[in-house]
Protein backbone atom coordinates (compact mmCIF):
# COMPACT_ATOMS: atom_id res chain seq x y z
CA UNK A 1 0.00 0.00 0.00
CA UNK A 2 1.29 3.52 -0.69
CA UNK A 3 0.79 6.60 1.23
CA UNK A 4 -1.44 7.77 -1.76
CA UNK A 5 -3.40 4.69 -1.13
CA UNK A 6 -3.41 5.38 2.83
CA UNK A 7 -4.85 9.14 2.05
CA UNK A 8 -7.61 7.66 -0.06
CA UNK A 9 -8.77 5.00 2.50
CA UNK A 10 -8.80 7.81 5.42
CA UNK A 11 -10.87 10.18 2.86
CA UNK A 12 -13.20 8.25 2.47
CA UNK A 13 -13.74 6.75 5.73
CA UNK A 14 -13.32 9.98 7.72
CA UNK A 15 -16.79 10.32 8.79
CA UNK A 16 -16.54 6.64 10.14
CA UNK A 17 -13.38 7.29 11.87
CA UNK A 18 -13.85 10.74 13.18
CA UNK A 19 -17.34 9.03 14.80
CA UNK A 20 -15.69 5.48 16.34
CA UNK A 21 -12.90 7.92 17.57
CA UNK A 22 -15.24 9.94 19.17
CA UNK A 23 -17.38 7.09 20.39
CA UNK A 24 -14.12 5.92 21.73
CA UNK A 25 -13.22 8.69 23.70
CA UNK A 26 -16.86 9.19 25.29
CA UNK A 27 -16.66 5.55 26.03
CA UNK A 28 -13.75 5.76 27.90
CA UNK A 29 -14.72 8.91 29.81
CA UNK A 30 -17.65 7.21 30.87
CA UNK A 31 -16.26 3.83 32.02
CA UNK A 32 -13.90 5.66 33.89
CA UNK A 33 -16.70 7.51 35.79
CA UNK A 34 -18.53 4.92 36.41
CA UNK A 35 -15.94 1.91 37.03
CA UNK A 36 -12.76 3.15 37.84
CA UNK A 37 -12.60 5.13 41.44
CA UNK A 38 -10.58 8.22 41.62
CA UNK A 39 -7.42 8.51 43.29
CA UNK A 40 -5.91 11.39 45.30
CA UNK A 41 -2.72 12.36 46.52
CA UNK A 42 -2.03 14.85 49.05
CA UNK A 43 1.66 15.62 50.43
CA UNK A 44 3.51 16.78 53.14
CA UNK A 45 6.98 17.56 53.94
CA UNK A 46 9.36 17.51 57.36
CA UNK A 47 12.39 20.10 57.28
CA UNK A 48 14.86 19.55 60.05
CA UNK A 49 16.60 22.39 60.43
CA UNK A 50 19.42 22.98 63.26
CA UNK A 51 20.36 27.00 62.65
CA UNK A 52 23.37 26.61 64.85
CA UNK A 53 24.96 24.56 63.00
CA UNK A 54 26.07 21.85 65.62
CA UNK A 55 24.16 18.96 64.10
CA UNK A 56 24.93 18.00 60.18
CA UNK A 57 22.18 17.12 58.12
CA UNK A 58 23.22 13.53 57.75
CA UNK A 59 22.69 13.19 61.81
CA UNK A 60 19.66 14.82 61.40
CA UNK A 61 18.62 12.63 58.33
CA UNK A 62 19.77 9.37 60.17
CA UNK A 63 17.31 9.89 62.81
CA UNK A 64 14.35 11.14 61.48
CA UNK A 65 14.25 9.25 58.27
CA UNK A 66 13.98 5.52 60.13
CA UNK A 67 11.35 7.22 62.19
CA UNK A 68 9.18 8.70 59.29
CA UNK A 69 8.88 5.03 57.47
CA UNK A 70 8.03 3.49 61.18
CA UNK A 71 4.93 6.06 61.54
CA UNK A 72 4.29 5.61 57.84
CA UNK A 73 3.79 2.28 58.16
CA UNK A 74 1.02 2.91 61.24
CA UNK A 75 -0.78 4.80 58.32
CA UNK A 76 -4.93 4.69 58.66
CA UNK A 77 -6.17 1.85 56.54
CA UNK A 78 -7.48 2.64 52.57
CA UNK A 79 -5.25 5.22 52.76
CA UNK A 80 -1.30 4.29 51.43
CA UNK A 81 1.68 6.89 52.93
CA UNK A 82 5.23 6.49 51.46
CA UNK A 83 8.26 8.28 52.58
CA UNK A 84 10.95 9.74 50.12
CA UNK A 85 14.22 11.08 51.41
CA UNK A 86 16.50 13.14 49.62
CA UNK A 87 17.26 12.79 46.02
CA UNK A 88 20.85 12.39 44.63
CA UNK A 89 22.31 15.91 43.49
CA UNK A 90 19.52 17.88 46.13
CA UNK A 91 21.07 20.64 47.21
CA UNK A 92 22.02 21.36 51.28
CA UNK A 93 18.32 22.93 51.74
CA UNK A 94 17.23 20.03 50.23
CA UNK A 95 18.57 17.97 52.18
CA UNK A 96 17.41 17.80 54.79
CA UNK A 97 13.77 17.48 53.92
CA UNK A 98 11.49 14.22 53.59
CA UNK A 99 8.15 14.19 51.63
CA UNK A 100 5.19 12.02 52.91
CA UNK A 101 2.91 11.30 50.02
CA UNK A 102 -0.20 9.87 51.15
CA UNK A 103 -2.81 8.31 48.33
CA UNK A 104 -6.20 6.33 48.37
CA UNK A 105 -9.58 7.01 47.29
CA UNK A 106 -11.02 9.86 49.43
CA UNK A 107 -9.00 12.84 49.33
CA UNK A 108 -9.94 14.36 53.33
CA UNK A 109 -8.32 11.14 54.26
CA UNK A 110 -5.38 11.86 51.60
CA UNK A 111 -4.65 15.37 53.21
CA UNK A 112 -4.81 13.96 56.76
CA UNK A 113 -3.46 11.07 56.57
CA UNK A 114 -0.42 12.91 55.41
CA UNK A 115 -0.11 15.84 57.52
CA UNK A 116 -0.26 13.16 60.74
CA UNK A 117 2.41 11.61 59.16
CA UNK A 118 4.56 14.43 59.00
CA UNK A 119 3.20 15.82 62.60
CA UNK A 120 3.86 12.73 64.16
CA UNK A 121 7.35 12.32 62.99
CA UNK A 122 8.41 15.78 63.85
CA UNK A 123 6.79 15.30 67.50
CA UNK A 124 8.95 11.95 67.88
CA UNK A 125 12.25 12.96 66.82
CA UNK A 126 11.81 16.24 68.71
CA UNK A 127 11.29 14.26 71.59
CA UNK A 128 14.47 11.81 70.69
CA UNK A 129 16.42 15.34 70.42
CA UNK A 130 15.39 16.44 73.55
CA UNK A 131 16.63 13.52 75.42
CA UNK A 132 19.83 13.21 73.53
CA UNK A 133 19.85 17.25 74.79
CA UNK A 134 19.40 16.65 78.52
CA UNK A 135 21.99 13.62 78.14
CA UNK A 136 24.38 15.83 76.72
CA UNK A 137 23.27 19.25 79.60
CA UNK A 138 24.00 16.21 82.39
CA UNK A 139 27.52 15.35 80.36
CA UNK A 140 28.93 18.85 80.73
CA UNK A 141 27.33 19.74 84.29
CA UNK A 142 29.37 16.51 85.06
CA UNK A 143 32.98 17.89 83.43
CA UNK A 144 32.64 21.19 84.53
CA UNK A 145 32.87 19.71 87.99
CA UNK A 146 35.79 17.56 87.20
CA UNK A 147 37.32 20.35 85.52
CA UNK A 148 37.03 22.94 88.59
CA UNK A 149 39.05 19.59 90.59
CA UNK A 150 41.66 19.46 87.85
CA UNK A 151 45.19 21.58 88.30
CA UNK A 152 46.42 23.97 85.58
CA UNK A 153 49.21 21.33 85.44
CA UNK A 154 47.12 18.38 84.19
CA UNK A 155 46.61 19.97 80.78
CA UNK A 156 45.33 16.43 78.76
CA UNK A 157 42.97 16.22 81.00
CA UNK A 158 41.90 19.70 81.22
CA UNK A 159 41.36 19.66 77.32
CA UNK A 160 39.61 16.23 77.28
CA UNK A 161 37.34 17.60 79.53
CA UNK A 162 36.51 21.10 77.51
CA UNK A 163 35.86 18.69 74.56
CA UNK A 164 33.09 17.45 76.14
CA UNK A 165 31.84 20.71 77.40
CA UNK A 166 31.97 22.09 73.94
CA UNK A 167 30.21 18.74 72.45
CA UNK A 168 27.15 19.26 70.04
CA UNK A 169 24.17 20.84 71.41
CA UNK A 170 21.09 19.62 70.46
CA UNK A 171 18.81 22.30 71.72
CA UNK A 172 18.57 24.16 68.48
CA UNK A 173 17.67 21.53 66.50
CA UNK A 174 13.84 22.37 65.28
CA UNK A 175 11.81 20.24 62.72
CA UNK A 176 9.13 22.41 60.26
CA UNK A 177 5.91 20.75 59.07
CA UNK A 178 4.70 22.21 55.89
CA UNK A 179 1.04 20.75 55.59
CA UNK A 180 -0.95 19.41 52.42
CA UNK A 181 -3.87 21.57 51.85
CA UNK A 182 -5.13 19.50 49.39
CA UNK A 183 -5.01 16.35 47.60
CA UNK A 184 -4.76 15.92 43.82
CA UNK A 185 -6.52 13.64 41.37
CA UNK A 186 -3.82 11.72 40.34
CA UNK A 187 -4.19 9.58 37.13
CA UNK A 188 -5.86 10.92 33.78
CA UNK A 189 -8.13 13.80 34.03
CA UNK A 190 -11.21 13.75 31.95
CA UNK A 191 -9.64 15.94 29.17
CA UNK A 192 -6.13 13.87 28.76
CA UNK A 193 -8.21 10.35 29.36
CA UNK A 194 -10.40 11.34 26.28
CA UNK A 195 -7.83 12.85 24.23
CA UNK A 196 -5.82 9.75 24.62
CA UNK A 197 -9.26 7.40 23.93
CA UNK A 198 -9.27 9.19 20.55
CA UNK A 199 -5.84 9.02 19.68
CA UNK A 200 -6.18 5.40 19.85
CA UNK A 201 -9.85 5.51 18.51
CA UNK A 202 -8.04 6.99 15.09
CA UNK A 203 -5.21 4.77 15.31
CA UNK A 204 -7.53 1.74 15.78
CA UNK A 205 -10.17 2.93 12.74
CA UNK A 206 -6.66 3.79 10.55
CA UNK A 207 -5.47 -0.24 11.14
CA UNK A 208 -8.82 -1.54 10.37
CA UNK A 209 -9.39 0.55 7.29
CA UNK A 210 -6.34 -0.68 6.32
CA UNK A 211 -7.24 -4.04 6.89
CA UNK A 212 -10.37 -3.64 4.83
CA UNK A 213 -8.29 -2.76 1.60
CA UNK A 214 -5.78 -5.62 2.07
CA UNK A 215 -8.88 -8.35 2.75
CA UNK A 216 -11.13 -6.79 -0.27
CA UNK A 217 -9.07 -4.71 -2.13
CA UNK A 218 -11.51 -2.11 -2.96
CA UNK A 219 -11.23 -0.52 -6.40
CA UNK A 220 -10.22 3.10 -5.10
CA UNK A 221 -9.77 5.35 -8.57
CA UNK A 222 -9.76 4.90 -11.59
CA UNK A 223 -5.64 4.63 -11.68
CA UNK A 224 -6.54 0.99 -9.92
CA UNK A 225 -8.19 -0.16 -13.18
CA UNK A 226 -6.30 1.64 -15.39
CA UNK A 227 -3.14 -0.45 -13.80
CA UNK A 228 -4.91 -3.61 -13.71
CA UNK A 229 -5.15 -5.04 -17.02
CA UNK A 230 -5.41 -4.57 -20.52
CA UNK A 231 -9.18 -3.77 -20.81
CA UNK A 232 -9.28 0.09 -21.57
CA UNK A 233 -11.13 2.18 -19.31
CA UNK A 234 -14.85 3.91 -21.02
CA UNK A 235 -16.29 6.09 -18.85
CA UNK A 236 -15.55 7.48 -14.83
CA UNK A 237 -17.54 9.08 -12.19
CA UNK A 238 -18.17 12.86 -13.39
CA UNK A 239 -20.57 15.47 -12.13
CA UNK A 240 -22.56 14.90 -15.01
CA UNK A 241 -22.68 12.76 -18.65
CA UNK A 242 -21.16 9.74 -17.44
CA UNK A 243 -23.34 8.19 -20.26
CA UNK A 244 -22.43 10.26 -22.80
CA UNK A 245 -18.39 9.33 -21.91
CA UNK A 246 -19.76 5.65 -22.32
CA UNK A 247 -21.41 6.40 -25.13
CA UNK A 248 -18.40 8.09 -27.09
CA UNK A 249 -16.10 6.09 -26.20
CA UNK A 250 -18.08 2.40 -26.93
CA UNK A 251 -18.21 4.29 -30.49
CA UNK A 252 -14.62 4.84 -30.60
CA UNK A 253 -13.81 0.92 -29.53
CA UNK A 254 -16.08 -0.66 -32.08
CA UNK A 255 -15.74 -1.24 -35.36
CA UNK A 256 -19.54 -1.63 -36.27
CA UNK A 257 -22.26 0.09 -34.30
CA UNK A 258 -23.18 -1.61 -31.41
CA UNK A 259 -26.54 -3.21 -31.86
CA UNK A 260 -26.95 -4.63 -27.89
CA UNK A 261 -24.53 -3.76 -25.55
CA UNK A 262 -24.83 -5.92 -21.81
CA UNK A 263 -23.80 -4.14 -19.35
CA UNK A 264 -22.45 -6.07 -16.25
CA UNK A 265 -21.90 -5.27 -13.04
CA UNK A 266 -20.13 -6.89 -10.09
CA UNK A 267 -22.71 -6.18 -7.30
CA UNK A 268 -26.02 -5.83 -7.50
CA UNK A 269 -27.75 -3.12 -8.56
CA UNK A 270 -24.52 -1.62 -10.19
CA UNK A 271 -25.76 -1.36 -14.23
CA UNK A 272 -29.54 0.09 -14.07
CA UNK A 273 -28.43 3.64 -13.89
CA UNK A 274 -25.65 3.75 -16.22
CA UNK A 275 -27.95 1.98 -18.25
CA UNK A 276 -30.37 4.51 -18.51
CA UNK A 277 -27.44 7.26 -18.83
CA UNK A 278 -26.61 5.47 -21.67
CA UNK A 279 -29.63 5.10 -23.38
CA UNK A 280 -30.45 8.61 -22.65
CA UNK A 281 -27.10 9.90 -24.52
CA UNK A 282 -27.99 7.40 -27.56
CA UNK A 283 -31.32 9.19 -28.22
CA UNK A 284 -29.35 12.67 -27.48
CA UNK A 285 -27.55 11.72 -30.38
CA UNK A 286 -30.82 10.71 -32.54
CA UNK A 287 -30.57 6.98 -31.96
CA UNK A 288 -33.64 4.73 -31.29
CA UNK A 289 -32.35 3.60 -28.15
CA UNK A 290 -34.34 0.50 -25.80
CA UNK A 291 -33.55 -0.22 -22.27
CA UNK A 292 -33.90 -3.88 -20.57
CA UNK A 293 -33.19 -4.36 -16.81
CA UNK A 294 -32.97 -7.61 -15.84
CA UNK A 295 -34.26 -8.46 -12.21
CA UNK A 296 -34.37 -11.62 -9.98
CA UNK A 297 -38.22 -11.78 -10.59
CA UNK A 298 -37.99 -11.02 -14.31
CA UNK A 299 -36.88 -8.50 -16.88
CA UNK A 300 -38.10 -4.96 -17.38
CA UNK A 301 -38.15 -3.84 -20.66
CA UNK A 302 -38.49 -0.05 -21.68
CA UNK A 303 -39.23 0.22 -25.98
CA UNK A 304 -37.30 3.07 -27.77
CA UNK A 305 -39.16 6.14 -28.66
CA UNK A 306 -39.12 6.00 -32.46
CA UNK A 307 -36.99 2.76 -34.49
CA UNK A 308 -35.23 0.73 -32.30
CA UNK A 309 -31.51 0.93 -33.58
CA UNK A 310 -30.03 0.06 -30.05
CA UNK A 311 -30.94 -1.94 -26.93
CA UNK A 312 -28.72 -1.40 -24.06
CA UNK A 313 -29.32 -4.82 -21.25
CA UNK A 314 -28.53 -3.83 -17.66
CA UNK A 315 -27.43 -7.86 -16.45
CA UNK A 316 -27.69 -8.86 -12.93
CA UNK A 317 -24.00 -9.94 -11.92
CA UNK A 318 -22.78 -13.38 -13.17
CA UNK A 319 -22.37 -14.78 -9.58
CA UNK A 320 -26.17 -13.93 -8.48
CA UNK A 321 -27.84 -14.61 -12.27
CA UNK A 322 -26.42 -17.58 -14.42
CA UNK A 323 -28.52 -16.34 -17.39
CA UNK A 324 -26.36 -13.44 -17.51
CA UNK A 325 -24.06 -15.73 -19.20
CA UNK A 326 -26.63 -16.23 -21.95
CA UNK A 327 -27.32 -12.77 -22.58
CA UNK A 328 -23.29 -11.57 -22.55
CA UNK A 329 -22.82 -14.58 -25.44
CA UNK A 330 -25.92 -12.54 -27.43
CA UNK A 331 -24.76 -9.51 -26.94
CA UNK A 332 -22.69 -7.33 -29.48
CA UNK A 333 -20.79 -5.48 -26.64
CA UNK A 334 -19.98 -6.35 -23.26
CA UNK A 335 -19.19 -3.52 -20.48
CA UNK A 336 -18.06 -4.58 -17.29
CA UNK A 337 -19.36 -2.43 -14.52
CA UNK A 338 -17.38 -1.68 -11.25
CA UNK A 339 -18.43 1.07 -8.46
CA UNK A 340 -15.31 2.60 -6.67
CA UNK A 341 -15.30 1.48 -3.11
CA UNK A 342 -18.52 -0.84 -3.19
CA UNK A 343 -16.58 -3.43 -5.75
CA UNK A 344 -13.23 -4.94 -5.30
CA UNK A 345 -10.23 -6.44 -7.79
CA UNK A 346 -11.21 -9.55 -6.49
CA UNK A 347 -14.75 -9.59 -8.37
CA UNK A 348 -13.59 -8.22 -10.86
CA UNK A 349 -11.37 -10.45 -11.44
CA UNK A 350 -13.80 -13.83 -10.67
CA UNK A 351 -16.27 -11.53 -13.28
CA UNK A 352 -13.30 -11.55 -15.80
CA UNK A 353 -12.62 -15.22 -15.77
CA UNK A 354 -16.28 -15.88 -16.30
CA UNK A 355 -16.39 -13.92 -19.23
CA UNK A 356 -13.15 -15.64 -20.50
CA UNK A 357 -14.57 -19.04 -19.83
CA UNK A 358 -17.83 -17.93 -21.94
CA UNK A 359 -15.73 -17.15 -25.06
CA UNK A 360 -16.69 -13.52 -24.24
CA UNK A 361 -14.03 -10.01 -24.24
CA UNK A 362 -15.08 -7.04 -22.99
CA UNK A 363 -15.49 -4.28 -24.77
CA UNK A 364 -14.12 -2.41 -21.77
CA UNK A 365 -14.70 -1.31 -17.76
CA UNK A 366 -17.14 1.58 -16.99
CA UNK A 367 -15.78 2.86 -13.61
CA UNK A 368 -19.07 4.58 -11.45
CA UNK A 369 -19.12 6.22 -8.40
CA UNK A 370 -20.10 4.94 -5.11
CA UNK A 371 -23.50 6.04 -5.03
CA UNK A 372 -24.62 4.09 -8.18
Amino acid sequence: MTFLDLMRLIKHFWVLIVASSLACAMLAVGLSALAIPSKYEAVATLTSTDPSGNVTADVLMSTVTPIAQQVAAEATPGVSVTVEGPKSGATAAEQRVITFSAAGDNADDCVGAANAAAQETASRVAAIFLELEDNQSTKRESALEILEDVGEDDTRTEALLEAIIIDREYSHCDFIVSEAAEAERKGLGASKLALVAFLGGLVLCIAAVVVFDMLKRPIKAREDIEAYGDLPLLSWPLPASEGEVLWANLLAKTDEFPREVALVPLSEDGSPEIAKALCAAARNRGVGAGLTINKGEGALSVPAEKSESLRVIACRPISLDASTIYCVRDAGVVVVCARLWRDGLGALENVLEELETAGVRPAGIALLGDKR
